[in-house]
């Protein structure tokens, strides 16, 4: 009776094994095709125009400014498809953030943390070593970019000027080579 029982399992099992099949599943006719992301920037905006307001951050002086972002999405933020610059207007040399502007042995500081519709900036410097309120400048100005319909984080570009790019790679190019490629007016 016993091994009545294992071969009808083992018989059965067989049946079930020989009998699956892979399906295989035709692919589109017209395959979607991913379109470009859509580039947003702002203009350049001076420091001294934006609203400012003393802080602290790990215990020293700082400013922070919150600055509103229309069409900043959770998607862009989550994708890392958010770039924010700082320019000295002096030398039009331009960073991008996080920034620091160094003088001598002099710096300032510059961090941004996004959220749907703004992001906060923060403004430190030291000084010979030791952390001062900064004071606002015109002398820097900020712009941002960012891509509505971004592939997800690390992924690459598929269309557009940019294809073949992820945000890591636009990222560590420089900025005119950024504005170049997606047609920015500097």
């Amino acid at each position: 009776m016993r091994k009545f029982s294992f071969l009808s399992i083992c018989f059965s099992a067989l049946i079930l094994i020989s009998s699956c099949t892979k399906e295989k599943v035709p692919p589109p006719v017209n395959p979607p095709q991913e379109q470009p992301p859509t580039v947003r920037y702002s203009e350049w905006t001076e420091s001294s125009t934006m609203a400012w307001q003393d802080t602290s951050v790990s215990g020293e002086p700082s400013l922070r400014s919150v600055w509103d972002v229309p069409g900043l999405t959770q998607s862009v933020i989550d994708n890392g498809a958010l770039l924010v610059y700082a320019r000295t207007n002096s030398d039009a040399n331009v960073r991008i953030f996080p920034a620091i502007v160094f003088n001598n042995s002099d710096f300032e500081s510059y961090i941004n943390l996004s959220s749907v519709g703004s992001f906060e900036m923060w403004h430190s410097k030291s000084v010979n070593g030791v952390f001062e309120m900064p004071s606002v400048s015109n002398d820097v100005s900020f712009r941002y970019i960012f891509f509505e319909n971004a592939p997800p984080a690390n992924a690459r570009i598929a269309t557009g000027s940019a294809a073949g790019l992820n945000m890591d790679d636009l990222k560590s190019m420089t900025y005119q080579d950024v504005a170049m490629l997606l047609g920015i007016p500097n």
